[in-house]
C-alpha cells in the first residue's frame, strides 16, 4: 500500500515484529555484547596520555568553586561536580588517567543495553540487537568511553530518557533531559528528540516531505567530512537510506539524530569542537538508523529472492559491511592510532629530562598547553597564594616578535608543537634556527596527524 506522500509502507516492521518480546537468546546475546562492550573500553584505559578535552576537566575539578562558577564549564557542570565529589570522597583512589576515566567507562557501557531497550519496541529485536552491537563496538563510543569528557555521559542519559519516556513517564524523562542538558548541551537537542521518538512509539508522527528533511540537514552539511570519518562510510549511507525512504516508524528517531547534528552544525563557527560533541550525542540514534536499513534489506531479500545460501549471504551483506567496518576501526584505535591522542606524557618526562640543572624549567606549549601544565604543574589552578610549583613554568607558545625574544632569552627554554605548530615553525627559517629537536613522538590519528616534537633552545 501507498500513505498519502506516495511512497511504499512495505519496509515498516509489521505490529507482531514491534511487540515481540525478548526471547532468552536475546538476552543473553545483549549480556555477552555488554561485557564486551565493557572490556573494549576498559582495554588500556590507564595507557594514553591525557588529551585536550581532559585537560578542561581537569582543571574544572581542580580549580576553586568561584572559579569554577566564572568559566565556561559552569554551563553544564552536573559531570564536573560528580566528579569533584567522587574525588574528594575518595571514592577514586587515585587522579591518574585509569581512575579518572573509569567512570566515564562505565556510564559509556551501560549505553549498549539502553540502546538495544531502546530500539527493540520502536523497531523490533534485530534492529535492536544489531544497533547495541555496531554500538559497542564503534571506534568514537569506544574512544568518548575512554574519555574524561561529559559529552560521553550526556548521551547515555540521552538514551535513559528515551527509554523511561516509552514508558509514558514523562516526569522522569523530562528530568533525564534536563540532566542531559547538565552534562553537556548536546543532551538538550539530543534528549528532546528521543523523548519525541519515544512519545511516537506506534509511528502516528507523519513523514516530513523530503524537501524538508533537506532544509533542516542543510545547515549540518559543514559537518559532513567529520561525520563520514567520525561516524563512519556505512553507518552514515544506511542511516541516510533510512532518512530517505521515510517510513513512519522512524520519523521520529530521525528527528533526534537530526537535532543535535544541526545544532552542532549552528555552534561549530564558535567552537570547533561541538562537531564531535553533536555527533557523538546523536551517534546512538545513527546507528539504530542505520541498522533498520540493514536487517528491512535483510527482509526484502529474503522475500524476493529463494532462499539459497547465496541469498542469505546477499541479504546479510550490509550488516555485515556495518559491523566489519566498525571492528576494523575499533582494531586501528588500539593498534595503529594508540588511543586517538598525542603522548603528553612522553613529552612531559622529556621535557624534565632535559631541564638544565640549576636553571628553571620553562616550556612553551601551544595545543597542549593546558595538557603539559596538567602533567608538569598539576596543581596549577588550585588557589594558592604562593606558585605551587616554583621552577617549573608552562607558558603559551605566541608567535609573535616580543614572545619569541622572551623564550629566547631563558636558557634552556623548551617548545611543545603539534604536526601544525611544527610546520609553521620549520616555514620560519630564522626561528627554526634556533631551536634543536630533542624529541619526536610520531603518532597518526583518523584525520590528521597527532605527532608531537620537543624542541630546544
Amino acid at each position: 500500500m501507498r500513505d498519502d506522500t506516495g511512497d511504499t509502507e512495505s519496509a515498516a516492521p509489521t505490529p507482531a515484529e514491534v511487540r515481540a518480546r525478548w526471547t532468552s537468546l536475546d538476552l543473553l546475546l545483549l549480556a555477552a555484547v555488554t561485557v564486551a562492550a565493557a572490556f573494549v573500553r576498559l582495554w588500556s584505559i590507564e595507557q594514553w596520555s591525557f588529551d585536550a578535552y581532559e585537560a578542561v576537566t581537569w582543571r574544572a575539578v581542580t580549580q576553586p568553586l568561584d572559579a569554577f562558577a566564572a568559566s565556561e564549564q559552569s554551563r553544564f557542570p552536573l559531570v564536573y561536580l560528580l566528579l569533584r565529589w567522587l574525588i574528594d570522597a575518595g571514592v577514586l583512589p587515585g587522579v591518574t588517567e585509569g581512575w579518572l576515566r573509569l567512570p566515564f567507562a562505565f556510564v559509556a557501557t551501560l549505553a549498549v543495553p539502553l540502546a538495544a531497550v531502546l530500539a527493540r519496541p520502536l523497531l523490533g529485536r534485530g534492529v535492536a540487537r544489531l544497533a547495541a552491537t555496531a554500538l559497542a563496538v564503534h571506534p568514537l563510543h569506544v574512544m568518548f568511553g575512554q574519555t574524561a569528557t561529559p559529552v560521553g555521559i550526556a548521551t547515555t542519559v540521552v538514551l535513559a530518557a528515551g527509554v523511561v519516556a516509552m514508558r509514558r513517564w514523562w516526569g522522569s524523562a523530562l528530568l533525564l533531559v534536563l540532566l542531559a542538558g547538565a552534562c553537556h548541551p548536546a543532551g538538550w537537542l539530543a534528549g528532546a528528540g528521543l523523548v519525541v521518538a519515544a512519545a511516537d512509539r506506534h509511528g502516528r508522527l507523519p513523514a516530513l516531505p523530503r524537501w524538508l528533511w533537506l532544509v533542516l540537514l542543510l545547515p549540518a552539511t559543514v559537518l559532513l567530512p567529520r561525520l563520514w570519518i567520525d561516524a563512519g562510510p556505512a553507518v552514515l549511507l544506511l542511516a541516510l537510506v533510512t532518512l530517505w525512504q521515510r517510513p513512519s516508524a522512524v520519523a521520529g528517531l530521525s528527528l533526534a539524530a537530526t537535532l543535535p547534528l544541526v545544532g552542532g552544525a549552528a555552534w561549530w563557527w564558535v567552537d570547533a569542537q561541538a562537531a564531535t560533541a553533536a555527533i557523538v550525542a546523536a551517534l546512538p540514534t545513527l546507528l539504530v538508523l542505520a541498522a533498520w536499513s540493514a536487517v528491512r534489506f535483510v527482509a526484502v531479500v529474503v522475500e524476493r529472492l529463494q532462499p539459497t545460501r547465496v541469498a542469505r549471504l546477499v541479504a546479510v551483506a550490509p550488516a555485515v559491511m556495518l559491523l566489519g567496518e566498525l571492528l576494523t576501526g575499533t582494531f586501528l584505535y588500539f593498534v595503529v592510532f594508540a588511543g586517538g591522542r598525542p603522548d603528553w606524557r612522553a613529552v612531559q618526562r622529556a621535557a624534565i629530562a632535559h631541564a638544565i640543572p640549576g636553571e628553571d624549567l620553562r616550556v612553551a606549549a601551544g595545543h597542549g598547553l593546558d595538557v603539559l601544565r596538567t602533567y608538569l604543574r598539576s596543581n596549577h589552578w588550585r588557589a594558592s597564594r604562593t606558585d605551587p610549583h616554583p621552577g617549573i613554568h608552562v607558558d603559551p607558545f605566541v608567535d609573535d616578535d616580543v614572545a619569541i625574544a622572551r623564550l629566547l632569552a631563558a636558557p634552556g627554554a623548551l617548545l611543545a608543537l603539534d604536526h601544525d605548530e611544527y610546520a609553521r615553525l620549520r616555514a620560519r627559517p630564522e626561528l627554526a634556527a634556533a631551536f634543536h629537536t630533542v624529541g619526536v613522538w610520531a603518532r597518526p590519528e583518523r584525520h590528521g596527524d597527532a605527532s608531537v616534537y620537543l624542541l630546544q633552545r
